[in-house]
């Protein structure tokens, strides 16, 4: 009996022994898979990508609007937008139309204003479908010269009229060589009024 004890408990110390060694290799399998498996996770992972800091929106420029002294050479419409060609020049008035004669020849004209035109570039430039336009004789009958009095012209009308499609009301206003001052309010002609010596 004491024979069949020593050799049961020799078994059972080898098992032990074998199992001590199954949960250690247990736990080393199941670390070396729990770390596989979050290698495989972070593998996976799609990495964000750090926000973009985008830089501050840019203020809207300042809308700039400029006064320019120019012949009026032409007109069209294309696409809905209204075009006007323009010749620009030095316009001169009163004491200042005598000094630029002096200095630069050439006759004043008879209204006593002088023109000074260093360029024969035409540009062509949009015209607002809202703009206000102010023309001599464009409104009055009679003659050419008749009337120092603004008329108020429609743009499309001031635009067929430039363009030679069509006559103004009064049949007698025509662009050739009138001093015109055109405002432009950013890039498009937001006004445009004839010089006119008169009130």
């Amino acid at each position: 009996m004491t024979c069949q004890r020593s050799a049961l408990a020799t078994r059972l110390a080898a098992l032990e022994l074998e199992t001590a060694d199954i949960v250690s290799r247990y736990d080393a399998l199941s670390t070396e898979a729990s770390q596989a498996a979050a290698a495989a996770a972070a593998a996976a992972t799609v990495t964000a990508t750090p926000a973009t800091t985008m830089p501050p929106p840019k203020p809207a420029a300042a809308t700039v609007t400029t006064k320019e002294w120019v012949l009026l050479k032409g007109g069209s419409a294309s696409g809905g937008k209204l075009y006007v060609k323009a010749d620009h020049i030095y316009f001169y008035t009163g004491s200042a139309a005598t000094a630029a004669k002096a200095k630069y020849g050439g006759p004043l004209r008879p209204d006593g204003t002088y023109i000074r035109n260093t360029s024969t570039k035409i540009k062509t430039l949009t015209l607002l479908p809202s703009a206000k336009i102010q023309l001599v004789e464009w409104l009055e009958t009679g003659t050419p010269g008749s009337s120092s009095k603004y008329g108020v012209a429609d743009p499309n009308a001031f635009v067929a009229v430039l363009a030679g499609t069509a006559t103004s009301p009064s049949g007698v206003w025509s662009p050739s060589d009138k001093a015109i001052l055109l405002t432009v309010t950013g890039s498009p002609v937001s006004e445009v009024k004839q010089y006119t010596a008169g009130p």
